[in-house]
Formats: C-alpha cells, structure tokens, sequence
C-alpha cells in the first residue's frame, strides 16, 4: 500500500519565490501549486526565470517576447480570484460541488449583506454626525478580504499543506486554515503599521503554523510578535544555466564591459535610499555604494559599474552621481531576466549588494554560486543562529570599506565561493528543510 502524495500550495509569488520553490519541489516528485493572485509585476513571472527574454514592456503589466519558447506551466495559477477559481473548477480541484454560478452568488449575497450594512452604517453617521471614514475604508477592506478568504478556502482544501509569502498570509488567517508563512522582508514594518492590514498582518503571522524566515535578521522581529515556530530557509536561487546567446543587445554590453578598464563591478539592487530616514525593509544603502566608488575616483582608480534602473530612489541617484561626478563611471541599464543576469556576472569581476541592513536576499547567493566576490554589508550577529561556517562575503559597513576592498582587490585571486552556496544555500538545502518542517 502506498502513502497519499502529500499535495502543497504556495500563496502570492514577489520575486518569483514561490515559483522556484514549487519546481524545486517538483523536481523531487512532490505536487506542489502555485497561486500569484492579481501580482503582475515581471520579477513575479516564471518567464523571468525560464524564458530566454528579448523584451518585457511595462514592469508591472508585461508584455514578454523571448528568444526561447516558453510556456507557464500548468501548476502556476495566476490572474484575478475569478480567473482561477474557474481554473480550479475546470480542472475539479475544488473541494465541493458548487457550481461556478454558485460561486459567483455567493460573492453577491456578501456584498448584498455589506451594501445593507453600509446603509444602516451612513444612517448613523448622518443623525450622530461622526466622522467614521477611516473606519469605514478599514471595514470596506477586511469584508473584501474576507470575502476572498471565503472563497478562497474551497481551494485550500485541496491541499495538505498552505504556504502565504508575505502579507499574503491574511487569506491564511481570515479563512481559518492551518497555515505556514514564508518571510521575505514583509514582517521587518508590515506587522507594526497602526492599521487594520497592519494589524491583521501581525496576527496572521503570530497564528502561522510555522513561518519560514529568509532573512536571518527577521528571527528578532518573529519573537517580538510572539510568533513560537520558525526556522530559516534560504531565498531560493534560480540554478538554470543559460544557453548560447544570440541576443544583439546582450552582446554589445558584454562587448562594451569587456572593452572598458580597470575593476568591472555590477549593482544590481534596487535604487532605494534616503540618509535622512533609512526604512529597515527597503533601504539598500547604494547611497554609501555610491560614496565608495567616488573615493576611488579620488584616488585615480579605474572602475566601471553596471548598475539597474528600477527603485524609488533612480532619479536621485542620478543627480547624486552628477553631484559625485562619478556619472561617466556608471552605466545603468533595464532590469535582466535570469539568464541575462547571469550573462552579465560571468563578465564582471565583483558583485556589489546592499549596504544597509546587514542581510542578503538572492542576488548574493547567485554571485556566489558562480564563484564571484560580493560587497555587502554583513552582520554576523543577524546570521549566527543560522550558519556555523558563515558566507564567504567581504564585508563592508560603510563607504571606506568599500573603496578599500576595492583598492586591493586582486582579479587573479582564486575563489572557491559555489561550495558554499551548495552546502549551504542551494536547492537541495532549500529541499530538506521543507521536507523537515512538513514532515514530507
């Protein structure tokens, strides 16, 4: 007799984590789904990862042409809550026998009961003249999310384990399921808001099953919570290789970092700083790159620096690169898919990360999985708990770091960095640590 396959499902899909995750589970025979509801951003696409890309259109409705042909896999639900409700249905993955027109009644007679609610609520408001509005827009909100969360749970039963990413997981908690919860940067601010999301954020985290951390720093803010079960798993990295490439436009840039002197360096986080305020989920801290590599150019060393476009914070570091007259040092170029990134890092010399927050996501671990040094500030206190034999990054906690490990760094130095990522970071340890916590 054999056991029942143990079916899993991850909710929400920022950065394509959930995507790696499942195929990575996939790739180990487990069933495993993925839900990305009404997120259309391209770094939360699979054909950023799998797919060979020309173009994308707008960041946040693309419009994908590849070199490769590629198509999402048919265990990726995506679009609108009735798009894959339909899909479920169509494919008997839901866990009654509603009909589809039943579905859709219920969504009516819940907005039936709000819209009555809402009459009696204005009345009130009318003869005791209150201001509720900021009360009302909460209550609009959650009785939306409810509704969804309702809908929702039909699916949910389907599966024998549920994974929210991030603050996805208030469909977790407003539909009453045994849940788990994924962190990757959402519990650093989400949970402390002084609003209802806010608020419902922090309590669907504290009711989790278990949550999964991915950033080493965030174990302080899952105590503080008051969160009992967590564990750390490491941000998943795309490990595909890429093939030959005979795209025009890749090749006239690895062209032109090739023909350009002295340390080849590529940034590719995103452009988000402030040194007034730095908010602890976003700031990347590329204003104190930026102050390294002006150093540099002080002291007459050579350097070029492949940047990306994208971040609250682009305009500024344009004019904040006029100001430091490093501009001519810097090229900035669109956002690259997976395979071009990694077409790009197998051409420059080093990899400079975030200077903030003392953590890494998946651009570091990339770095090193193809043997390439990485810049970054790393706080070992934040990563104790995790790694007895930390990673191999060079460590720089401000702008003088940076310019000084520049200055000294040695091109023909040997590395042996993709040891660590595979002991440590790659999928297979991404696996385990699954298949211990969900008892696979």
């Amino acid at each position: 007799m054999t056991s029942k396959i143990k079916k899993i499902l991850h909710f929400g899909n920022i950065a394509n984590n959930a995507y790696l995750n499942s195929k990575y589970l996939r790739d180990h025979g487990y069933c495993s789904d993925v839900i990305s509801l009404d997120y259309k951003h391209i770094m939360g696409q699979p054909e950023w990862e799998d797919s060979d890309l020309t173009s994308f259109g707008d960041h946040f409705d693309p419009q994908f042409k590849s070199e490769s042909f590629f198509v999402k896999p048919s265990w990726f639900y995506h679009g609108s809550l009735s798009d894959i409700i339909k899909r479920f249905k169509k494919e008997k993955k839901i866990s009654n026998n509603k009909s589809l027109k039943e579905f859709f009644l219920d969504i009516f007679y819940y907005q039936f009961y709000f819209l009555v609610f809402f009459l009696i609520y204005k009345t009130l408001i009318f003869f005791f003249n209150l201001d509720c509005k900021k009360n009302f827009f909460n209550l609009r909100h959650l009785h939306r999310n409810h509704i969804r969360s309702v809908l929702l749970k039909r699916i949910f039963n389907n599966y024998d384990f549920i994974i929210f990413y991030g603050a996805t997981s208030i469909y977790g908690y407003l539909s009453n399921s045994k849940y788990y919860c994924y962190e990757h940067g959402t519990i650093r601010d989400i949970p402390y808001q002084n609003n209802l999301f806010g608020n419902l954020v922090n309590k669907s985290y504290k009711n989790c099953n278990h949550l999964f951390i991915t950033n080493c720093d965030a174990i302080n803010d899952a105590k503080k919570i008051g969160i009992n079960s967590f564990s750390f798993i490491p941000h998943p990295v795309n490990e595909n290789l890429p093939k030959k490439n005979d795209k025009k436009k890749i090749n006239q840039l690895i062209e032109l970092i090739n023909g350009k002197e002295g340390i080849k360096i590529f940034h590719p986080a995103r452009q988000h700083w402030s040194k007034d305020y730095r908010d602890p989920s976003l700031d990347k801290g590329n204003d104190i790159f930026w102050d390294g590599l002006k150093k540099l150019k002080d002291n007459n060393k050579s350097f070029y620096c492949i940047a990306v476009k994208w971040g609250d914070s682009f305009d500024k570091t344009l004019a904040y690169l006029d100001k430091l007259k490093i501009s001519k040092n810097v090229l900035f170029i669109e956002p690259l898919c997976h395979f071009d990134f990694v077409r790009i890092l197998k051409n420059v010399d080093i990899l400079a990360d975030q200077f903030y927050l003392g953590s890494f996501g998946s651009l570091a671990p990339k770095a090193l999985m193809y043997n390439k040094p990485v810049l970054i500030n790393y706080n070992y206190n934040y990563h104790d708990w995790v790694f007895e034999n930390h990673p191999p990054f060079i460590d720089c906690k401000n702008s003088f770091d940076i310019y000084q490990n520049i200055l000294k760094f040695d091109k023909n130095a040997k590395l042996n960095t993709t040891d660590w990522y595979q002991k440590n970071h790659s999928s297979d340890v991404i696996i385990k640590k699954f298949k211990k916590v969900l008892n696979l």
